[in-house]
């Protein structure tokens, strides 16, 4: 046999190389590399449009509009602005026949929509649940019958519109007429709501 001459630096190097192909072989599957986490895209808050006109009337149709009420009381304070009342003109103790009227309406329709009984709507309507029971004998009111929106200026409810005729010097008989009150009304609220007393002429 014969004898050959070792070289160091030709056995490390194909070593090295051997040690390649075994580690890393051409059929080999390349290792993923890790994908870094996505990061949060930051946005800016959602801002209201305030100069959107549109937007605004959406805003106070739904502030004004009975019909998103989700309370019985909210309901009463919305509705009697749609019949020509504030909800005190609907309460208080004046019998006039146009809140009277709309008492009667809104009490129907409060159990109607709501299902509330009588004590309930006493309360709302600051009234002995009897008085109820009397407003449930009769039929519900016709929005004619129970509304004074048609005869009101835009804006107005119905005491504001009748405190304008008054002190415009409107004829007694033509306010009468207008607001389906009496002579003898008329005179009762501008006593109690201390409103100047008016001469001879405005019969």
């Amino acid at each position: 046999m014969q004898s050959s001459s070792f070289n160091v630096d030709t056995y490390l190097s194909e070593g090295q190389a051997r040690r390649q192909r075994l580690m890393r072989p051409p059929n080999a599957i390349e290792r993923q590399k890790a994908i870094p986490a996505p990061k949060p895209i930051e946005r800016p808050p959602v801002r209201l449009v305030r100069g959107d006109k549109r937007f605004e009337a959406h805003v106070a149709a739904y502030r004004a509009s009975s019909a998103f009420a989700k309370t019985p009381k909210e309901y009463f304070v919305r509705r009697s602005l749609e019949l020509g009342f504030t909800s005190d003109d609907v309460v208080a103790h004046l019998n006039l026949l146009p809140s009277a009227m709309a008492r009667r309406m809104l009490a129907w329709e409060l159990r109607d929509k709501f299902g509330i009984k009588e004590l309930q709507i006493s309360r709302i309507m600051k009234r002995d649940h009897s008085c109820l029971y009397k407003i449930f004998r009769n039929p519900k009111p016709t929005e004619e019958e129970a509304s004074m929106r048609l005869v009101l200026e835009p804006g107005m409810t119905f005491m504001r519109s009748l405190k304008r005729a008054y002190h415009s010097g409107v004829l007694y008989k033509d306010i009468s007429a207008t607001y389906r009150i009496s002579d003898r009304s008329i005179r009762t609220i501008a006593k109690r709501q201390m409103w100047p007393k008016r001469g001879g002429s405005a019969e």
